[in-house]
């Protein structure tokens, strides 16, 4: 028990959720915007969206949340787009299955597939990306 209180830090937490709000508003604002003004489908709209937001969780979890001040290393952005990708398949898996087969509208849809992502996402920044 001791050793999950150590790995998961109570700044690093916060931190996370709060980076993870500003992806969330960035990727849901890019959602939106692509299918109400672009007449995008919500399935494609959501990739370019996601994207947005993975860079937004990059950079600054590495320089915020993990304090990270060396130069960004080839290995790092190889575990970087590793991890992302493999969250975002899970996350679009969750977000097409709510949106196409339980007609959820596409924010909602986006709002419980990220919420049910967040844990994976953050155990894989800490433990995987930025060990």
């Amino acid at each position: 028990m001791l050793r999950l209180v150590v790995l998961f830090e109570k700044r690093e937490i916060f931190t996370y959720l709060f980076i993870g709000g500003g992806a969330f508003i960035i990727d849901a604002s890019i959602l939106e915007y692509l299918i109400n003004f672009f007449n995008v489908s919500p399935q494609v709209a959501r990739f370019f969206s996601a994207m947005a937001g993975v860079l937004f969780i990059w950079i600054f979890n590495r320089t915020i949340n993990f304090s990270i001040k060396q130069k960004i290393k080839f290995s790092e952005v190889i575990r970087i787009a590793t991890s992302q990708s493999a969250i975002f398949l899970f996350n679009y898996i969750i977000f097409v299955l709510l949106f196409n087969f339980f007609g959820v509208y596409p924010l909602l849809s986006l709002v419980i597939a990220t919420s049910v992502s967040m844990v994976v996402n953050f155990l894989m920044l800490k433990l995987y990306v930025f060990k």
